[in-house]
């Protein structure tokens, strides 16, 4: 049988297989929320975060780093940055 790779490179960041969890907002349903997602990304793929979430960006960003920031357009530029 033949092995297939199907590890992959999105936006710099290299994952093990073609798949990235999408941004979901307030994930608080669980009280690990966002940053249990972050956790079971962290076994091989990316995951996006949303400017809604429940958690830091920091403490998702401690259990995995890869990770791509979802935000809406809510205001002015200078509001937003």
């Amino acid at each position: 049988t033949e092995k297939r790779e199907m590890a992959t490179t999105v936006m710099g960041q290299d994952i093990s297989l073609p798949v990235i969890i999408s941004p979901t907002g307030v994930q608080a349903v669980d009280p690990d929320g966002e940053v249990a997602v972050a956790r079971a990304a962290a076994r091989g793929t990316a995951m996006g975060l949303s400017s809604f979430a429940s958690k830091p960006m920091e403490d998702v960003t401690a259990v995995n780093d890869k990770v791509f920031f979802q935000i809406y357009w809510l205001g002015s530029r200078d509001e937003i940055l």
